[in-house]
């Protein structure tokens, strides 16, 4: 059994021996330079591994003494996922993962190989998806819309994962277009922004903006349900807003308030109807 200082420094020896066995196995630039920053994560997943095998000479994935390392396995293949490593090199972690172990242990990783693989590989996988899932958010963020729906009414459609600083700003540009707009009234739809006490005060900013502009301003998509209780922790009442329970009937009043209407023949109707589509 190995004392743990001697297990320190043979998971340090195998997490560098991984990091330059990963980093030949690469191609390009931004793989092998991912090396590093695993091999040290490598560290902690060595020492588990290491203890693991010496205490289980015949080492099966669903030995106890293995299952905390092959979970760090896999948040290693996640971490891989996190720095963009490529698919090709995620296919190296594993034969690296083994090939170091192997230099520090008596014991066969043969039984274990291919869990440990499967384990990175399923890491690596989660850790892309959940990166696309949220490139895919941004882009819906950055590409929130505010448009004129009718002369002097503004509507403000909100979504995505929004930072508080990144909805501030839009609501920053939504106070300049009612401004120049000279804007009667304006909706601001939340039906697609995840509630939190952090979103809720730029959206209570866009109320105080549009009462100083003279500017009716409406909300829809803030039931009770999902936004009292972050606008509390934000120190905030929903009461303060005017809400509309859908967008279309907040448009309708938002219309109104600029003596116009919907019209089923009118060109303005169809634009309008267009923007109700979105329901």
């Amino acid at each position: 059994m190995l004392r743990a200082s001697e297990l320190r420094e043979a998971a340090s020896r195998a997490a560098d021996h991984f990091g330059e066995a990963f980093a030949d196995a690469t191609r390009l630039a931004r793989d092998r330079e991912a090396a590093t920053e695993l091999a040290i994560e490598a560290r902690a997943v060595f020492e588990s591994l290491l203890a693991g095998l010496a205490a289980a000479p015949d080492p099966r994935s669903h030995r106890p003494e293995l299952r905390e390392a092959l979970a760090l396995v896999s948040l290693l293949g996640r971490r891989a996922g996190e720095l963009g490593v490529t698919p090709s090199a995620a296919l190296a972690l594993a034969p690296a993962i083994v090939a170091a172990a192997s230099a520090e242990s008596d014991a066969s990783l043969d039984p274990i190989a291919g869990p440990i693989a499967e384990l990175t590989l399923e890491g690596f996988v989660m850790a892309r998806e959940d990166r696309l899932r949220e490139e895919g958010a941004r882009a819906l963020a950055g590409a929130i819309p505010i448009v004129e729906a009718a002369p002097g009414c503004v509507v403000m459609i909100a979504g995505g994962a929004q930072s508080a600083e990144e909805l501030e700003r839009v609501v920053e540009e939504l106070g300049r277009r009612l401004l120049n707009r000279d804007a009667k009234a304006c909706l601001v739809d939340a039906t697609a922004l995840p509630p939190s006490p952090e979103l809720a005060r730029p959206l209570f900013a866009a109320h105080v903006s549009a009462r100083m502009l003279g500017t009716r301003c409406l909300f829809t998509g803030l039931d009770d349900a999902r936004w009292a209780s972050p606008a509390r922790e934000a120190g905030l009442t929903l009461g303060e807003l005017e809400r509309v329970d859908r967008f279309a009937e907040g448009l309708r009043v938002a219309l109104e308030t600029c003596d116009l209407e919907l019209r089923h023949r009118s060109g303005l109707g169809n634009v309008i109807r267009r923007l109700l589509d979105r329901e």
